[in-house]
């Protein structure tokens, strides 16, 4: 069964990245898009200490699913954040600086995977999952930080 995980985490975000662009029609891409990868953050620290199926099936579907809704919305806060004639170049931006994670950061989570000394799975994968659910923190921070810059406050608004 495990070998499913991701093709029922695949599965899920589709839940996801459906409902979430409805949502952001109405609240916002960054207003829907940052409480969803906070919740991504959330089940990425709690993934290593799962250790029965019964508590990784939930777990995967609910991860699914908020990893759907990062998925469906990444693209579009820039669309709102400056004129149409530099849409193509604040994507691309994104995008250039989205490739970096997602270059560097599977050699560093199996470097940090290969430095475990523990023959437990469960213990070996535990620092993996606090530097990944860091990783989305930190970015959920930057979401956070983007959207006090774009609207000048704290508080209601929607981007």
């Amino acid at each position: 069964m495990a070998y499913n995980l991701v093709a029922i985490a695949n599965a899920a975000s589709l839940i996801g990245r459906l409902t979430t662009g409805l949502l952001a029609d109405k609240y916002g891409p960054l207003n829907i898009m940052t409480p969803f990868t906070f919740s991504a953050a959330i089940f990425t620290y709690v993934w290593p200490l799962t250790r029965t199926m019964s508590s990784i099936l939930p777990l995967t579907v609910l991860y699914g699913i908020c990893s759907g809704a990062f998925v469906a919305l990444v693209g579009s806060p820039v669309v709102s954040m400056g004129s149409a004639d530099s849409v193509g170049e604040r994507t691309g931006l994104l995008f250039s600086m989205t490739a970096i994670g997602a270059l560097s950061g599977p050699p560093i989570s199996g470097a940090i995977r290969g430095l475990s000394n523990s023959t437990d799975a469960g213990r070996a994968w535990r620092p993996v999952g606090i530097y990944a659910g860091t990783m989305v923190l930190v970015a959920v921070g930057l979401m956070c930080l983007t959207r006090r810059m774009v609207i000048g406050r704290w508080g209601k608004g929607i981007i």
